[in-house]
């Protein structure tokens, strides 16, 4: 048998490793954020009136805002987070820029 038989069987078996161990890592992430979505919707439903117009627009900008728009509330979370000292409270996920 030639050698680049064996050479083709090695990359594909490493590519079926890679691929394998990417779709699984895929639905285990698509998993925590199906329950980060369902813990938001809940605490969504206890803002009413002025407070909820409020968050619908920052929904909004979250959706179709410019990238400078969401940046701005992305630094204001930051900023309150560590004036309140709540940025070392996370208990049950890691913020993605730390």
């Amino acid at each position: 048998t030639p050698h680049w038989v064996y050479a083709i069987f090695a990359v594909l078996l490493i590519a079926a490793g890679g691929f394998g161990y990417g779709f699984f890592y895929q639905l285990n992430e698509n998993s925590k954020l199906k329950d980060v979505e369902w813990l938001y919707r809940y605490e969504r439903l206890w803002w009413e009136d002025k407070q909820q117009e409020d968050l619908l627009r920052r929904e909004k900008i979250f959706a179709v805002g410019t990238q400078h728009e969401q940046d701005l509330i992305k630094n204001r979370t930051r900023q309150l987070e560590k004036s309140r000292n709540i940025e070392e409270t996370f208990l049950y996920f890691n913020p993605t820029e730390k």
